[in-house]
């Protein structure tokens, strides 16, 4: 049960400082960025490997 509490708490600090939309802004630019890389660097084989570079 304790961590449920915390997780709530944690998640509404985020709300309401307004960082979820930052954090999940950043996720999402992160993820479609991978795209291009995997796709225009021949030596990159797999898209987590393009996560990584």
């Amino acid at each position: 049960m304790r961590k449920k509490q915390t997780r709530r708490m944690l998640i509404n600090a985020f709300r309401t400082a307004g960082a979820d939309k930052i954090i999940s802004g950043y996720l999402l630019w992160f993820f479609i960025a991978a795209l291009p890389i995997w796709i225009w660097e021949p030596y990159i084989n797999s898209y987590g490997d393009s996560l990584w570079f």
